[in-house]
């Protein structure tokens, strides 16, 4: 019997973060860790048993900043319902285009010590929207020989300027 593309995701998913999850315990200085950037930890495949081994990590390294991106704001905040956000924990959703924005009010609902978004690849006008609690904005675009303009048709310009306007760091990628 084969099994299902949700239970072999999470079974790769942990094999490798398995792999190196215990290694930040050793470092001794101060690191940024983007944990999961070629996956998604909130993926319906990972149970949150594992995710809790990824959050004991995290809380037993407090030096170390961990920054936790999703597609899947509700599962986060699922999970996060139950859970407490360590404090050396960041949390972001990805905001491409307008029909995700609802990501963005998930996120503003949990306690972590700094939320933000990751608005690329921005591939459709974002339109209005509220950056009330949320710290960072990252806006950028697509890349390679195929890519779309970036420019103000696909809102890139508005979310800058409305994190500027409220004194918010922003990266444009």
């Amino acid at each position: 019997m084969k099994k299902s593309s949700k239970v072999r995701i999470g079974i790769e998913l942990e094999r490798q973060i398995n792999s190196n999850l215990y290694e930040r315990l050793s470092w001794k200085k101060p690191h940024v860790i983007f944990v999961c950037s070629m996956s998604d930890l909130f993926h319906a495949g990972v149970p949150f048993e594992f995710i809790d081994k990824i959050m004991d990590t995290i809380r037993s390294t407090p030096l170390h900043r961990y920054q936790l991106l999703t597609k899947r704001a509700e599962r986060m905040a699922e999970y996060f319902s139950t859970r407490e956000v360590p404090a050396n924990a960041w949390l972001g959703v990805t905001c491409e285009s307008s029909a995700v924005k609802f990501r963005i009010d998930a996120l503003r609902k949990l306690k972590a010590t700094i939320k933000f978004l990751s608005c690329e690849p921005l591939i459709d006008a974002l339109g209005e929207f509220d950056l009330k609690g949320i710290d960072w904005v990252i806006v950028g675009g697509e890349s390679g020989p195929k890519a779309r303009p970036f420019s103000s048709n696909n809102g890139a310009p508005g979310a800058a300027m409305a994190s500027n306007e409220i004194n918010m760091p922003t990266e444009k990628c």
